[in-house]
């Protein structure tokens, strides 16, 4: 009976090995409850569409996305150069009210002066058809219809040294008007400018007189120097509105500072 009731009391658990269980099973289910707190944010990853994941790049990796492009620069073709295209022949004369010289107005576009074979102010390239007013080039009818906006040359008045077929009929008795009063029409501060510059100014008016007519033309344009005026040029009354064009460019381009009025 002693041995028995012995063994008894051997197999009875101790408050030391329940508490140990206890621990073990509180450590367990909180494991648990993290691996399943786990499972619903990977579950909640994987629900998400795409584009709303986040992605991994590469540091200093440029944006595809925002990168923007320099801006394109706009290239300028002078209007009478686009004409020349078609028509080799094809020369500014006189042409204030025709509309090829509206044409920047109309449209609304910036009234750009640089100095082209012509000097004149140009047309974007892209608006080239448009300007032209058709969508192919020219036609020998629509040439011969635009040239009647202008004078005939006669036979007798052409210059040997001018390739315009367009020039204006000039008579025996010449007349002229000097080429600073003109220069100072179209820039007001021309009289106190340095001797200098206006002495650029003059050589500029004799090589373009040089240009557009014969040598014979050319002396006739000289105006000699007296006891109180030096040697100085005059411009033909035919030609006035032709200077007056290429004067105002050359003068806006060599002189941007100043005041130029339009011609």
């Amino acid at each position: 009976m002693s041995l028995t009731s012995s063994d008894t009391r051997s197999q009875t658990p101790t408050s030391d090995s329940v508490d140990l269980v206890l621990d073990n099973l509180s450590t367990i289910q909180e494991r648990i409850s993290t691996l399943q707190q786990d499972l619903v944010s990977i579950k909640r990853v994987l629900d998400e569409p795409p584009r709303s994941r986040p992605r991994s790049t590469a540091l200093n990796a440029p944006d595809i996305a925002t990168a923007s492009e320099p801006p394109v620069e706009e290239e300028y073709t002078a209007w009478v150069d686009v004409m020349r295209e078609v028509d080799p022949t094809f020369m500014a004369i006189p042409t204030a009210s025709l509309r090829f010289t509206q044409f920047a107005r109309l449209h609304k576009l910036p009234h750009v002066l640089v100095q082209a074979r012509l000097g004149t102010a140009k047309k974007p390239k892209a608006n080239r058809k448009k300007f032209l007013g058709v969508g192919v080039a020219f036609k020998a009818p629509l040439l011969e219809y635009m040239r009647g906006f202008f004078v005939p040359a006669v036979e007798n008045g052409k210059s040997p040294r001018s390739d315009s077929t367009l020039a204006r009929p000039r008579s025996t008795r010449r007349r002229f008007v000097p080429y600073n009063r003109i220069i100072q029409e179209l820039m007001p501060s021309y009289k106190i400018l340095p001797r200098e510059p206006r002495i650029d100014i003059k050589r500029g008016v004799r090589d373009w007189l040089m240009f557009h007519l014969s040598e014979q033309e050319f002396e006739d344009c000289v105006i000699p120097a007296t006891a109180t005026r030096v040697q100085t040029y005059g411009i033909p009354v035919s030609l006035l509105t032709e200077f007056r064009v290429w004067a105002s460019c050359e003068l806006a381009n060599c002189f941007g500072s100043e005041r130029v009025l339009d011609a």
